[in-house]
């Protein structure tokens, strides 16, 4: 059997999950990075 070939099991009851990632994390980390910016400069 390839790695890469799904298996499904019939009788699997829990929820299945997609795999992404979370909306607001990349502003967030773009306002993190922001910020240490800042504040770098503002110390220089």
């Amino acid at each position: 059997m390839p790695e890469y070939q799904v298996v499904e099991t019939p009788n699997d009851t829990r929820k299945k999950s997609v795999v992404g990632t979370i909306s607001y994390m990349p502003a967030v980390f773009g306002c993190t990075v922001a910020s240490v910016c800042i504040r770098d400069l503002y110390n220089r």
